[in-house]
């Protein structure tokens, strides 16, 4: 193997992603970066979905700092999230995940 270039990444992705809380319509992520400066796109679609768009999305949104509060989720559903570093416009990290959520179900009153 000859004429090979190695170029390092200039948006380095976020790592160590861990759930630190899930009810039934919330879950709450921390993720370890190289900053706490640096934005995240977050998404989390529903772990039934054959085809993924940005149509069929259960969340998406940028954040900034080293935890997460994904809202609007559906009780008793798993679901799947991915996270990834925005570095500048059009300039993004690869996706990082999926962490794998379910939801509790919602108490009966």
């Amino acid at each position: 193997i000859d004429n090979v270039n190695i170029t390092r990444a200039s948006c380095t992705p976020p790592y160590d992603l861990k759930l630190l809380s899930v009810g039934a319509n919330e879950a709450k992520m921390s993720i370890a970066s190289v900053s706490s400066n640096v934005p995240y796109e977050v998404v989390a679609f529903a772990d039934t979905l054959a085809n993924v768009t940005e149509n069929n999305l259960a969340f998406r949104q940028q954040v900034n700092g080293n935890t997460v509060t994904i809202n609007g989720l559906t009780a008793d559903v798993n679901y799947k999230v991915y996270i990834r570093t925005i570095c500048s416009e059009g300039h993004n990290s690869i996706r990082v995940g999926p962490l794998e959520v379910t939801t509790s179900c919602t108490p009966i009153e």
